[in-house]
């Protein structure tokens, strides 16, 4: 009987204690070669059309591109535009903007062009 007890208190210890938390980082060893990245010598496009959030359902899981998902990072997703292509999304009722980074694929909701 003691043992059972033992078990449980065991267990609901093993509960109380947080979760781990999901980040990227990078290591400091690699040196990135600017020649390595590809850079594009044409005109912005712009689109204009509804954006939605993931919120925390997708939180901690893996995107299009390996990385894990921060609900808390300034990162989107699109269907055609290449991973870690960096984009400037506007408000147009407040023409607020953030520089956001492509790092998934969709979104799969009829009538929108970013996550």
């Amino acid at each position: 009987m003691i043992r059972i007890l033992f078990i449980i208190f065991t267990f609901i210890l093993f509960s109380c204690t947080n979760s781990p938390r999901y980040g990227s980082s990078v290591s400091s060893k690699k040196k990135l070669n600017p020649k390595s990245f590809k850079t594009m010598n044409r005109v912005p496009k712009v689109l204009t059309g509804i954006s939605s959030y993931y919120g925390t359902d997708f939180h901690g899981k893996l995107t299009a591109n390996g990385e894990v998902y921060d609900m808390y990072g300034l990162t989107a997703a699109h269907k055609t535009l290449p991973l870690n292509t960096i984009v400037r999304v506007t408000n147009l009722s407040n023409n607020k903007s953030l520089i956001l980074r492509i790092n998934d694929r969709g979104p799969y909701v009829k009538g929108r062009i970013l996550d």
